[in-house]
């Protein structure tokens, strides 16, 4: 890696990059177990009886070189070209390297002699770029589980694997600036982005007359993502004793699957006339959700249900191939998204004498929904999603008879099936006071600080209190793809001190 700077004119410097990289994992995992020792001596695994030794092995090799230009203009106008050049040895045997160019510029227009300073200052800037995801070490590869049955050495079918097997490529150019006026007082980061996924590396259920039932990660499929990320910080008042500063980050993100075929394919493509050659795919579910042209990634197809009392709240049901329980009736319909479309993260921090800090930091993510699997109610055992609206929670199923029809219709067996709910929260993920203490220690000591910090423990949830849609214990998003659903702990209330010093 290196670096050549070059002084075009008087005005235009340039620095040339160039570099490379290799990087190697290598895991080998040995698993060995023994029964019947002799008792004659210390137990080894070789002294066993009986032994069992099983060895995995797997090594990824990713290499690739980079070139890059930056051009200084004036010390106000910069531009940027860069190309990187990677393999990986999990690509496809018939696939070969993957390029990937870049080209951004930066405009410091407050520099300008136009300018007027109290506009502040203010930098344009924009870009262009390629970056890209390799599939795992062995999914192009067709792979057999060793197997034996009653002493006889065979195997059965695993991956069934993928020659042609690549990175999924995604490219993404983005403007914005960045600003500061009152003396820094007030500052902005603004960026809005907009990416295209081409490519992408999907898990596609393998058709069974082939031998392999698991499913075979693909390039396939064109899904695009825009938004926008915002960045405020103000001094709303400073002295020498007293400061207060805010803060509030936003960020959307708005997806859309828009062709689940190979390559790119515009969504009037899609509309109007698919090509009869092309290698696309149905609608199909993978790891996270179902994969539907023209939605967000992931959602998921359900039952809009109306109930026997005609509530005016909708239930939406996980399973639209079964039949709608007595009574109800419903139309299918496509929930979704599974991941939040905004989040806002507002800060705030007070300072008083002596150095005293003061900081909260808070999260709101919305715009998704989760689900819950309430197989427990539908067998007529308590669950905590209701305890809310039994009339004795320890020792009996009975609702109240205030209990509001969408509950009513949750909570009673027979009626209960999967739902879907809106997951909006707001979390105060962080409130934190730190508080010099030089005076506590000798002279020798040159900064002592103690610090206190309460994490998580103020919440509100849109649609149901008392459940923590971080859990998402029973989302087919955590399903590890062999029908077991993991769970995940929810961000726990933690309370933490800890002392500092500084010699």
């Amino acid at each position: 890696m290196g670096t050549y700077t070059l002084p075009v004119t008087s005005a235009i410097n340039s620095n040339f990059s160039w570099g490379g990289q290799a990087i190697g994992d290598s895991q080998v995992r040995l698993r060995l177990l023994g029964e019947d020792f002799p008792g004659a001596a210390e137990p080894t695994v070789s002294s066993a009886a009986i032994k069992v030794a099983e060895e995995d092995r797997e090594k990824v090799w990713n290499a690739g070189f980079f070139f890059q230009n930056v051009f200084d203009i004036s010390n106000k106008y910069f531009v940027t070209g860069g190309i990187r050049v990677d393999g990986n040895s999990a690509f496809g045997s018939g696939f070969g390297l993957q390029v990937y160019p870049k080209v951004s510029g930066t405009w410091v227009i407050s520099d300008e002699d136009f300018w007027d300073p109290g506009y502040g200052a203010i930098k344009l800037r924009a870009a262009y770029g390629q970056s890209g995801r390799a599939p795992g070490a062995f999914d192009a590869v067709r792979t057999w589980n060793p197997s034996g049955y009653a002493g006889t050495p065979a195997f059965t079918p695993d991956n069934l694997g993928n020659p042609d097997l690549g990175p999924e490529v995604t490219r993404e150019w983005e403007f914005g600036f960045d600003a500061s006026w009152l003396d820094d007082r007030l500052s902005a980061t603004f960026t809005y982005f907009d990416q295209r996924t081409s490519d992408a590396l999907m898990f596609v259920s393998s058709i069974p007359s082939q031998g392999f039932t698991s499913s075979q990660l693909q390039n396939v499929g064109t899904v695009d993502n825009s938004g926008i990320e915002l960045q405020l910080d103000a001094t709303l008042f400073q002295s020498s004793n007293f400061g207060v500063d805010a803060g509030l980050g936003v960020s959307t993100t708005n997806s859309e699957v828009v062709s689940l075929c190979t390559g790119e394919t515009e969504p009037s493509e899609i509309v109007l006339a698919r090509d009869p050659a092309a290698e696309c795919i149905a609608p199909f579910w993978d790891l996270n959700g179902r994969i539907i042209e023209g939605h967000a990634l992931p959602v998921e197809v359900g039952r809009r249900v109306i109930n026997r009392d005609e509530i005016a709240d909708p239930i939406f049901e996980d399973n639209p191939d079964t039949p709608a329980a007595p009574g109800r009736t419903g139309e299918n319909v496509v929930i979704g998204p599974q991941l939040p479309t905004h989040i806002i993260t507002p800060t705030l921090s007070l300072r008083f004498p002596n150095n005293i800090l003061l900081s909260a930091r808070g999260e709101y993510q919305g715009g998704h929904v989760a689900y819950i699997n309430e197989i427990s109610i539908s067998r007529s055992v308590r669950s905590p999603l209701c305890f809310p609206w039994y009339v004795s929670p320890k020792t009996s199923i009975e609702l109240k008879s205030e209990t509001p029809a969408i509950w009513r219709e949750r909570c009673t067996p027979g009626f209960a099936r999967d739902y879907w709910f809106d997951s909006d929260y707001f979390k105060l993920r962080q409130v934190s006071l730190t508080v010099p203490v030089d005076a506590v220690f000798p002279e020798t000591v040159s900064n002592a600080t103690f610090t206190a910090t309460l994490s998580n423990f103020m919440d509100w949830y849109r649609e149901i209190p008392w459940y923590d849609p971080e859990s998402l214990g029973n989302s087919p998003a955590l399903d590890d793809g062999i029908g077991n659903q993991t769970e995940r702990v929810p961000s726990p209330v933690t309370f933490r001190m800890s002392v500092r010093v500084t010699f």
